[in-house]
């Protein structure tokens, strides 16, 4: 697991065997620092906002909140449980968490000791997690395939989004929260419509194999995937501007009007949608 912190400056690695490996970005490149954790697994981490501050979680059931100035460890949270993936909210200061044995446990960032159960459901196991940008959504994926969205005010579901067969690895929600994006081991991505949870998924099915991560870029004009698959990275607009730009460097002409009629309607006003590209009937002679 990879993050960094929003303001740029820390770059953290969890790894599996090595603990956590911590990089001040505002400095030259060098080696980086190490926090161990018990047996060095790390499951998930999260940087507090406004603070030099780093959460984490591993095999040993616990979450370690890291003062990155000093580098120093304070177990703040038992769950009893691994805990499997961690958010915090940028607005709020709220962290969500998703354990082995199906628990989703809110943390308040100044009381760590009484958690609230937002939801338990035993042999379900949570492997994702998310909080939109205004801190007011939580979405959260499982063992099972569900993605459930959750109203972070009300602490209530607000619909289990039934597209994936199988675990859910990541959640991402778009830069103005336009899009939630799931990956799961079932080789595919869905990009779901938040404006409306109604509104039929876009489905990304030729990853080849399980996806473990997505994220959007900076601007959310891309998706970013990866899986095991031969492609293993695979870069993807989100929106129909840049399908256009790309769609057109691949075709020869646009739809003759005789097309259009057939294919789009003739009440739709005729149009060229390549500007660059012809569509006269010479053009097909």
């Amino acid at each position: 697991v990879v993050r960094i912190s929003p303001d740029g400056k820390w770059l953290a690695c969890g790894t599996e065997g090595a603990g956590i490996q911590l990089w001040n970005l505002t400095q030259s490149p060098a080696s980086p620092s190490i926090l161990m954790t018990p047996e060095g697994r790390v499951r998930a981490l999260a940087f507090l906002p406004g603070a030099n501050k780093l959460v984490s979680s591993g095999i040993d059931s616990t979450i370690v909140l890291w003062d990155l100035a000093s580098e120093k460890p304070e177990k703040v949270y038992n769950s009893g449980s691994v805990i499997q993936t961690l958010d915090i909210s940028q607005t709020e200061g709220l962290i969500a968490a998703g354990t082995q044995n199906g628990e989703i446990l809110l943390f308040d960032k100044n009381n760590w000791e009484n958690p609230a159960v937002l939801f338990s459901e035993k042999g379900n196991s949570v492997h994702s997690i998310a909080i939109n940008h205004s801190g007011t959504l939580v979405a959260t994926g499982d063992r099972l395939g569900n993605v459930k969205i959750w109203d972070l005010e009300s602490r209530e579901i607000i619909t289990n989004l039934r597209g994936h067969t199988a675990r859910v690895n990541d959640l991402c929600f778009s830069p103005q929260d336009e899009f939630l994006a799931s990956a799961s081991m079932d080789g595919k991505i869905q990009v779901w419509n938040s404006s409306d949870w109604n509104i039929q998924s876009i489905v990304v099915d030729d990853t080849e194999n399980f996806t473990f991560s997505v994220a959007f870029d900076i601007q959310g004009d891309f998706l970013i995937a990866g899986s095991m698959g031969e492609k293993s990275l695979m870069i993807r607009p989100t929106h129909t501007d840049e399908f256009v730009s790309q769609f057109c460097s691949k075709l020869e002409r646009n739809f003759t009007e005789e097309e259009w009629n057939i294919y789009v309607g003739e009440d739709i006003n005729y149009e060229q949608t390549c500007s660059n590209l012809t569509s006269d009937a010479d053009q097909l002679k």
